[in-house]
């Protein structure tokens, strides 16, 4: 027995999910058959195009594309979408092995197939093992074994009846239903669906399937923002309204931190810039900083670099190459704190005045004002340690936005990436860099899969 997820009361039985122990012999057996029979329901047709799960080359991802489709086609029109998702209660233990037998037959499965599969659901006998303690055998009279290879398809031929009387409007994943209309009002969609909803619950009642109505969700989707939602009717009776909370807009609160633009246009920002920077206070430093990612000859570069001013003139440059499988968002984190670390290092105590990181790009901002991001964390953490020692700032500098220190940093970066390694960051590949590499691999699988 495992415990469900989310359910927090363990004194429910419903709280916890029975998972067969087969052995793994019969698995293999089981496995083998259920390909076979999937492979004859595609074939043919057994199985409603819109059911999916236990089938190959059909995933929910597909039920969610084509969903979605058909709700944006009507919201371009002007309708609005309604969409009721329904579960079956206990499914799979819930199965009649006879009335399988019978919707397999009328299928049109061969006989051998009727007869393994009575075979598999007979005399079955369960014992319950929870949390140390195993209780004694038990005759069980229905349903199939969670955990078997073979359950999630049988169900689903189980299901292939309701699946089929609608394909345009209804599709489901495994033993989850879900039925949706659109039309101009919210009315007619509740009306249509509650007709439905009714229709799929005589269904049940008629095929000894249950229906768990604690389970069952109703959205809209429109882009109407007067939309009045339809009444709520329970037991017959209306549910009058009520106060509930309301969804506001934002609102920035003052001392809540603030988009690094401070809400200006990048030309705007960068002629702020160019009037702040000549009046800062000579004993004041500015550490300029930029990341670079190149391509030469099929071969990934990336590097930063930086300039270090002050009162207007420049004292200290330096680039340098990090790990090829990095991002442009590595090289200026680390760049940044490059530059913020070579400049530290020549100081002889505290300076004076105040150390400006002049950055341009507003992730990175981001990442040195709160949390640190997981890509290159070891160089944001480096800077929040010195910003909570050191009287630093770090002020937005528009990138190519002809501000001399922040030309010179992106010339500098541009040297980097075919520069001297960063002995320290070409260890090990980046964060980003390692999930650009996943994202490939799994991009060409999938294209080789399908070419299959």
């Amino acid at each position: 027995m495992l415990p469900k997820v989310g359910k927090k009361d363990k004194t429910s039985p419903r709280s916890w999910r029975p998972i067969a122990l087969i052995s793994c012999i019969g698995k293999g057996l089981e496995r083998y058959i259920a390909s076979q029979i999937s492979w004859t329901a595609l074939r043919h047709n057994v199985i409603s195009p819109q059911h999916c799960g236990a089938l190959p080359r059909r995933s929910g991802t597909d039920l969610t594309a084509a969903f979605t489709h058909d709700a944006e086609l009507a919201l371009a029109t002007g309708n609005v979408v309604s969409i009721v998702t329904m579960d079956v209660q206990g499914a799979f233990d819930a199965l009649l092995k006879r009335r399988l037998l019978d919707r397999m037959i009328k299928q049109g499965w061969p006989i051998s197939l009727l007869r393994l599969i009575d075979s598999f659901l007979t005399n079955r006998k369960v014992r319950v093992r929870l949390e140390g303690t195993t209780t004694k055998e038990y005759p069980v009279a229905c349903g199939t074994p969670q955990g078997s290879p073979l359950s999630p398809i049988l169900y689903m031929l189980y299901l292939a009846e309701l699946l089929n009387r609608d394909t345009k409007y209804r599709f489901g994943y495994a033993d989850d239903i879900a039925i949706y209309h659109s039309s101009k009002h919210l009315s007619t969609n509740a009306r249509i669906l509650q007709r439905r909803v009714r229709q799929i619950i005589r269904w049940g009642k008629d095929n000894k399937i249950l229906f768990a109505p604690e389970k069952f969700e109703l959205l809209h989707i429109t882009r109407r923002h007067d939309t009045t939602n339809p009444p709520l009717v329970r037991l017959g009776l209306i549910i009058p309204e009520t106060q509930r909370p309301k969804l506001l807009r934002p609102h920035v609160s003052p001392g809540c931190r603030t988009d690094p633009t401070e809400g200006r246009t990048k030309e705007e920002a960068a002629q702020a810039f160019k009037e702040w920077w000549p009046k800062l206070p000579p004993e004041d430093y500015s550490i300029f900083s930029d990341g670079s990612e190149q391509t030469i000859d099929r071969k990934h570069h990336v590097g930063y670099g930086y300039a270090i001013y002050r009162n207007g003139t420049q004292i200290a440059t330096g680039y340098k190459q990090i790990h090829s499988d990095s991002h442009v968002f590595d090289a200026e984190a680390i760049g940044a704190w490059r530059g913020l670390e070579h400049l530290i290092s020549t100081l002889a105590g505290p300076p004076n005045g105040r150390i400006w990181m002049c950055i341009d790009s507003t992730s990175v901002i981001w990442g040195m004002r709160g949390d640190a991001p997981p890509t290159s964390q070891w160089a944001f953490h480096k800077c929040h340690k010195a910003i909570r020692q050191l009287n630093i700032r770090v002020k937005w500098s528009p990138g190519h936005m002809e501000i001399e220190g922040n030309e010179e940093a992106d010339r500098l970066a541009n040297a980097g990436a075919v520069g001297p390694m960063d002995q320290a960051a070409d260890k090990l590949p980046t964060i980003s860099g390692v999930r650009t590499i996943f994202r490939k691999k799994c991009l060409r699988a999938e294209t080789d899969w399908w070419k299959e």
